[in-house]
């Protein structure tokens, strides 16, 4: 369950910042180009990280991994209300990128360890949480800019409620095999 849980409140958070990208996109005066470009160092960020995920996960243990990079995370979401332009939501969201690809790879490797221990292929359930997290986040975001709830308040209600979450669930984590 712990795992499942994890899937879906990292889908959270993008649930959350893929309905808010028209008011990012206004606060810091970006171009749909600059935005592209931000959807880039996010995912340039993802994609270095998931190089070097195995030997920090051999280091930390999935669990710990996970732990800490709920933080960065959760930070990385509280600072983008207060990105003024787009070198600084960039910078964030390459940030946020690094912290994700970390936690992807994390609870992937997790996911992997639980079928090993339960003997049965588990990981389309784990990618189900995922899609539900998407799902439930974008969702709640709706209803929080229907109900005129600001970027910032969303965001930071937001990684204040998920941080402590994560760091819950990831210390129910089965041992790294």
């Amino acid at each position: 369950f712990s795992c499942r849980m994890i899937f879906f409140l990292l889908a959270f958070y993008v649930g959350n910042w893929v309905i808010r990208i028209p008011d990012i996109k206004n606060q810091v005066n970006a171009s749909y180009t600059g935005m592209g470009l931000n959807g880039m160092a996010f995912a340039a960020g993802a994609v270095i990280m998931m190089v070097f995920s195995s030997r920090i996960i051999r280091i930390l243990t999935t669990r710990r991994t996970i732990l800490y990079s709920s933080w960065f995370i959760a930070a990385g979401f509280i600072g983008v209300p207060f990105a003024g332009n787009l070198t600084v939501l960039m910078l964030l969201s390459f940030g946020t990128g690094l912290a994700i690809g970390l936690t992807e790879v994390s609870m992937n490797a997790q996911a992997s360890d639980l079928e090993t221990i339960q003997g049965k292929s588990m990981m389309s359930g784990f990618h189900a949480f995922f899609s539900l997290g998407l799902l439930a986040g974008s969702l709640c975001t709706s209803i929080a800019i229907e109900l005129n709830i600001s970027l910032a308040t969303n965001f930071l209600v937001l990684a204040l409620v998920l941080c402590p979450l994560t760091i819950f669930f990831s210390s129910h984590l089965v041992e790294d095999l």
